[in-house]
């Protein structure tokens, strides 16, 4: 397929999908990768088919001679509607329907919003699994705050954290494995890292922003949002 073609056919899906694309476009090199990605999807489903005709055949060939048992015949019945449904698989078909998830994951990042709910969420599942192989905290850097709420609310030391946070409060964050030998806090964990980190996420990791927008996060996904928020990288 010509660029120029597909151009074209992305704009006519976006006016479908997102209704309006005043301000709105998808960047010339996304529109390459998505026809790489088709083209890809195609040779391979090209691959595929021809697995499928040389079983269909070899059914057919016990089917002639009147040896083909019930489970047999419904297999070959399947296989057959299988290729039907793959004459369609057209390159445009497949480069479709990448663009449209691509516009709708688009739609999702910018129309859906990260509550606060999920943010202390995600704090409370990275000090309680997601980060615990690398994050450490200093007793006498602890602020009082957190201390009084594990003491004196009986508040589980990973949710006074994150009240604290969201709280706006400053937590210092140190390396587990340099807690002996350094002084210096790796990071500082607030709401101005907290909104870095989304921010981080929302433009270089889209794929785990998503699972974040729609609430499919655990524990690995509190650990790297932690990450982008203190460092803007994935550093352990």
């Amino acid at each position: 397929m010509k660029i120029e073609q597909n151009i074209k056919r992305v704009k006519q899906l976006m006016g479908i999908i997102i209704e309006s694309t005043d301000d709105y476009y998808i960047p010339y090199h996304i529109i390459k990768k998505l026809e790489l990605d088709a083209e890809k999807q195609y040779e391979k489903n090209k691959k595929i088919d021809k697995q499928i005709l040389e079983n269909i055949k070899r059914l057919e060939d016990i089917k002639s001679k009147g040896t083909l048992d019930e489970k047999s015949e419904k297999l070959l019945r399947m296989l057959k509607d299988l290729i039907e449904h793959s004459k369609k698989t057209t390159k445009k078909y497949i480069f479709d329907a990448l663009v449209s998830k691509y516009l709708e994951e688009r739609k999702i990042l910018n129309t859906k919003k990260i509550t606060s709910q999920i943010i202390s969420d995600l704090i409370v599942m990275a000090f309680e699994e997601g980060s615990i192989y690398w994050i450490d905290l200093k007793p006498n850097t602890i602020p009082n705050e957190i201390k009084s709420m594990i003491i004196n609310q009986n508040i589980e030391p990973s949710k006074a954290i994150s009240k604290h946070v969201m709280n706006g409060g400053d937590v210092f964050i140190y390396d587990y494995h340099n807690n002996v030998t350094s002084e210096e806090p790796v990071g500082v964990l607030n709401m101005n890292s907290i909104l870095d980190g989304i921010n981080f996420t929302k433009e270089n990791d889209s794929e785990l922003y998503l699972d974040i927008l729609e609430e499919k996060y655990n524990s690995h996904h509190a650990d790297c949002f932690l990450q982008y928020s203190l460092f803007g990288r994935l550093k352990y």
